[in-house]
């Protein structure tokens, strides 16, 4: 990584400065399965080697003009440009049928090797804002900004986003500091805003086609259609935000806050949609709908304890949202996690609508003379959809407590997030490598009957049981974590040193959950651009702790 920045200032009230950065680096992955295994795809044996290498190029051009254009009025314009390139290479091949004890991917049976450049993506920005100060308590910005994006059709890859904010601050008016309430509340400013913004990177660089892979049949070269239709006329979404708030502080500005609502409204939703097996693929980009999204920040600052050796600075960020679906095509359209999510007018975005139990009037699960668990059927014996859960949590907070005594400085982060559900696809797939090979094995007498421990919810051949209801693979992915805790001593003037400091960072440390998996945090599908909420075989977050000193000579 690396990049360099200049700054000129070559007359008062103008500054300008350019950044350029690259940055590149390659990831390798292997994945070794030896043969005999129990799963049923590769129970022959499986080895993968992959490896992905990664450009990135930005560069940042900025210019600031400020004056004052008399006693109660200052200027500042702001003129900037952006250009930003990302690149990526992935070259990999794979083997099945493998040899014993070899774990490489030319000890198999059948090798196939591929490349793709996944991104080539490049997007230009320029934008202009004008900010007016009024008697150094009313504010006034408008801006315009112009993006183009290379992963949308010449058409609609040139987009323009206005906006416009406005703040008060109220306590620097005189009848505020002279009176009790400028005693109370020290400061307190009054701001609104209204903006309009874009997503111009939550596809791929050629998404919007249909795009070939090349292999081989009967040994001559051929090429394969991908499962995804080309859109070509595909539109970025838009999204419009409407923000109103109050900053104050109060007790000599020991305690502040921060109140913001806002109400964002996504146009052009763009996501993949399942479309018909006989058009040929599986999923098409489109831009189905509109989502309505409406919520509150509040940023609490406290500093509780404060004394010549002693320092005590809490934080508490608390935030909602409720997100909503108003207008889609056809109402229901299928989503991420293999259609088990969907974008549904009333609900919010990426709900799981899919299989339920068979339930009685008490809400209790209804099970087959055999007791196996039943789905809910519609009259004409069609698996009934239903709502089964939301990935959409109802709050989220993080606490930062930050003590400093003397030398010794300590900050511990905990991040809260309550009122999600997740879909434990990763117990579901070992679910299926039971179905497919276990049962197998009772069946060829390999195993006992009694192979499964819980025989309610056993799969059986002739009745899947829960694997098909997918309710059952929905869970609580509420959890508390202890994101961040660190401590550190400072010193100085020690062996020549002037100043530095040492100390101990852990990061991920604990995570409080009732999820029956690795991380309720995962999120298997998020570079679909959708809060899909599943966790599919993912990498849980790792927990590290590193030992860190800083010297200054």
């Amino acid at each position: 990584m690396g990049s360099a920045r200049l700054d000129i200032a070559p007359f008062e009230g103008f500054s300008a400065d350019a950044t350029f950065g690259y940055d590149t680096y390659t990831q390798n992955g292997t994945i070794s399965i030896p043969p005999g295994n129990t799963s049923f795809d590769f129970r022959n044996g499986f080895q993968r080697f992959a490896t992905q290498s990664v450009r990135q190029v930005n560069i940042d051009v900025n210019a600031r003009y400020f004056r004052e254009l008399s006693d109660w009025l200052k200027s500042t314009t702001l003129i900037g440009g952006t250009l930003q390139y990302d690149e990526t290479d992935i070259l990999g091949s794979q083997t099945i049928n493998t040899t014993p004890n070899v774990e490489i991917v030319g000890g198999g049976v059948t090798t196939i090797a591929n490349e793709t450049r996944d991104v080539m993506r490049t997007i230009y920005g320029a934008f202009i804002q004008q900010t007016f100060g009024l008697y150094d308590r009313f504010y006034l910005t408008g801006a315009i900004r112009m993006d183009v994006s290379s992963v949308f059709g010449k058409d609609e890859r040139f987009q323009f986003f206005p906006k416009v904010s406005a703040s008060y601050v109220l306590s620097d008016e005189a009848f505020w500091k002279e009176s009790a309430l400028g005693n109370t509340i020290n400061n307190l400013k009054l701001r609104a805003a209204l903006g309009y913004s874009g997503g111009l990177t939550v596809i791929g660089a050629f998404d919007r086609f249909t795009n070939y892979a090349p292999t081989n049949y009967d040994g001559k070269a051929a090429i394969l259609p991908s499962a995804l239709l080309g859109s070509p006329n595909i539109r970025p979404e838009r999204q419009r935000e409407v923000e109103v708030g109050i900053d104050a502080t109060f007790l000599g500005d020991r305690i502040g806050i921060e109140l913001t609502y806002y109400d964002k409204l996504l146009t052009d939703l763009l996501i993949r949609r399942n479309v018909a097996a006989s058009t040929g693929f599986s999923q098409q980009l489109d831009n189905v709908g509109t989502v309505s999204n409406r919520g509150l920040e509040v940023l609490l600052r406290t500093t509780p304890v404060q004394t010549n050796d002693l320092r005590w600075d809490a934080t508490v960020n608390f935030f909602f949202n409720r997100n909503e679906v108003v207008d889609t095509k056809g109402g229901i359209i299928a989503i991420g996690v293999y259609g088990f999510a969907s974008a549904i007018n009333g609900q919010p975005l990426g709900v799981f609508y899919s299989s339920a139990y068979k339930r009685d009037a008490n809400g209790n699960i209804q099970f087959s003379p055999d007791g196996v668990p039943l789905r809910q059927l519609n009259p004409d014996g069609s698996v009934q959809l239903k709502v089964i859960g939301d990935p959409n949590p109802d709050w989220q907070a993080t606490v930062i407590n930050e003590l400093s005594w003397r030398e010794f400085s300590f900050r511990l982060q905990i991040d809260i997030l309550q009122g999600r559900q997740v879909l434990n696809f990763t117990n579901r797939n070992g679910e299926q490598n039971q179905v497919l090979a276990g049962y197998r094995e009772v069946l060829e007498g390999r195993r006992a009957p009694g192979y499964y421990t819980n025989p309610r919810f056993a799969v059986e051949p002739e009745n899947p049981g829960v694997f098909r209801i997918i309710e059952h693979w929905i869970e609580d992915g509420s959890y508390v974590k202890i994101r961040e805790a660190s401590l550190f001593y400072n010193f100085s003037n020690i062996f020549g040193i002037r100043s530095g400091q040492i100390g101990l960072i852990g990061r991920n440390l604990f995570s409080f959950d009732r999820y029956n998996g690795y991380d309720p945090e995962l999120n298997a599908f998020a570079r679909q651009g959708v809060p899909t909420g599943a966790d599919d075989t993912e990498t849980p977050i790792p927990r590290s702790l590193s030992l860190a000193l800083r010297i200054n000579f």
